[in-house]
C-alpha cells in the first residue's frame, strides 16, 4: 500500500536528515525569486503574478520564514508590509519595535511629505494556529483570507480617500502596500503549509495539483528551517481543508 503524502513527510522529519528529499528534484510550478535577500529568516518564496498586483505596485512577493528576529532593519529593507504570524506560541510586536531607538516603545511610523500622513511600514495579523492536527479547519481558511486580505491592501493614497469620503468614521492608522511575510515558529511547518494552501487556491487550482505545490514551498524553505518539513498532523489539516472547503477560496485567477 502506498504511503500518503503526510506520512511520507513523516519519515523524512524523522530521518532528519539536510539533503533535500527527492521530490525537490521535480519540475518546479514557478520560478522561486532570486534576486532577493535569503537568509534562515525569511526566505523569498513565491512572486505574485502581475495581473493581481494591487494597484499601486510593481511588484509584490511572499516570504516565508521563523518568528524571532523581526527587527525592522530586516522587515524595512524587504518592502514587508504584512506580517502573518500563523503560530499560537509566537508574539511578534516586540520584535517590530522601533530597531533604531530600543528605548522607545513604539513601533517606528514613517511621514509620507505628498499626503501628510504618518503611517506603519508594516501590518500584523496573527492566526494562531497548533502545529499539528487539532486545529478547526475554519482557522486555517480564515489564515488564507487573511494572506490575502494582506497582500491586497489598498494603496496610501486610497486609505487617504477613504478617510475624505468618511470624515465622521475616519482612519486613525494607515499602512504601505507591500509584500508579505508569513512566518510561525521556525518556518518550516505551519507557515509552509498555509503558504501552500493560499498560493494553490489563488493561482494554480486546475493547473497543479496541492501536492506539487505544497513540495515547492517546503523545498524552498527545507535547508533553513530548523524541522525541515511540516508536521503530519498540519499536513492532514491541509488535506482536510481541501477536501471539505473548497468552495471558501478566493476564485483562481487561473480559472
Amino acid at each position: 500500500m502506498s504511503q500518503t503524502f503526510c506520512e511520507e513527510l513523516y519519515n523524512i522529519k524523522q530521518q532528519d536528515s539536510p539533503d533535500l528529499p527527492g521530490f525537490c528534484s521535480v519540475k518546479q510550478p514557478w520560478i522561486r525569486p532570486t534576486n532577493l535577500q535569503e537568509s534562515n529568516i525569511m526566505t523569498p518564496i513565491f512572486q505574485i503574478p502581475n495581473a493581481s498586483v494591487p494597484k499601486g505596485l510593481e511588484v509584490q512577493y511572499i516570504y516565508v520564514g521563523i518568528g524571532y528576529g523581526l527587527e525592522q532593519n530586516l522587515i524595512s529593507p524587504n518592502t514587508i508590509a504584512g506580517v502573518l504570524n500563523v503560530a499560537y506560541d509566537v508574539n511578534d510586536p516586540a520584535d517590530l519595535q522601533n530597531a533604531y531607538d530600543p528605548t522607545d516603545p513604539e513601533i517606528i511610523k514613517i511621514f509620507d511629505e505628498e499626503l501628510g500622513i504618518w503611517y506603519f511600514p508594516s501590518l500584523l495579523s496573527k492566526v494562531a494556529l497548533v502545529d499539528g492536527n487539532e486545529n478547526e479547519m475554519m482557522t486555517l481558511v480564515s489564515a488564507i483570507y487573511m494572506a490575502d486580505q494582506l497582500l491586497n491592501f489598498p494603496s496610501l493614497t486610497e486609505q487617504t480617500q477613504e478617510t475624505t469620503k468618511n470624515p465622521g468614521d475616519p482612519m486613525t492608522n494607515f499602512y504601505q502596500q507591500g509584500n508579505l511575510f508569513i512566518h510561525c515558529h521556525d518556518g518550516g511547518s505551519r507557515s509552509v503549509t498555509i503558504t501552500a494552501l493560499y498560493i494553490y487556491y489563488k493561482f494554480f487550482v486546475g493547473q497543479y495539483t496541492f501536492q506539487e505545490v505544497y513540495q515547492e514551498v517546503i523545498c524552498a524553505r527545507y535547508l533553513e528551517a530548523t524541522n525541515h518539513v511540516p508536521t503530519q498532523g498540519i499536513c492532514e489539516n491541509a488535506y482536510e481543508v481541501l477536501s471539505r472547503y473548497k468552495e471558501l477560496f478566493p476564485k483562481p485567477v487561473c480559472n
